[in-house]
């Protein structure tokens, strides 16, 4: 059996007390609380993060083109940017409006600005589309009193990668309308 010499003994014992008082510092800084050798040491060695912030939402919809069942000369004035223009059916329901836009978008959120007169209960199905070309149910919203004026606004959680959004009313008490249509997203990179 091989004996160590004396000094590697004494290194060990040496190095081992330094650590013990370099703990022992650490837990005495703030004075206020305790810890522990693991904490010390996850603290030191905890990579730091660097999460990319998700690009800021903006309407999408100003950059694309609209299209409806009727009415189609107007239909760009729902997705201008402008409440003081609309887009009429001059038609009752039921009719629809599409959004589609100019690239996929990451899209989060969807307002929808009523017109109408008279104000009542409204049926609306909100249609979402992808490069498939088949359009997915995403909400319905069913007998909903909307008056002139009224946003209404959906969230879309977890947000989608999307290229059309499609309004179908289903019943209104006056002609389909819309004073403006506005798709909020960032641009998708998964598509």
């Amino acid at each position: 059996m091989k004996t160590f010499p004396v000094w590697t003994i004494s290194f060990i014992v040496l190095f081992a007390a330094a650590a013990c008082v370099t703990i022992a510092q650490a837990s005495q800084t703030d004075g206020s609380s305790e810890v522990s050798p693991q904490t010390v040491v996850s603290e030191m060695t905890r990579p730091a993060t660097s999460e990319t912030p998700a690009p800021p939402s903006q309407n999408v919809a100003v950059s694309g083109s609209g299209r409806a069942s009727s009415g189609n000369e107007t239909s760009q004035l729902a997705i201008d940017g402008n409440e003081d223009t609309l887009w009429s059916a001059q038609a009752a329901a039921s009719q629809w409006f599409l959004v589609y836009l100019d690239d996929f978008y990451r899209v989060d959120k969807i307002e929808m600005v009523v017109t109408q007169a008279p104000a009542g209960p409204t049926t609306h199905e909100l249609w979402l589309g992808n490069d498939s070309g088949v359009l997915t149910l995403f909400t319905r919203l069913s007998d909903l009193f909307t008056e002139d004026g009224q946003t209404l606004e959906l969230s879309v959680d977890p947000p989608r990668a999307i290229n059309e959004v499609l309004i179908l009313t289903r019943d209104s008490p006056s002609w389909v309308a819309w004073r403006e249509v506005r798709v909020f997203g960032s641009p998708s990179l998964t598509e």
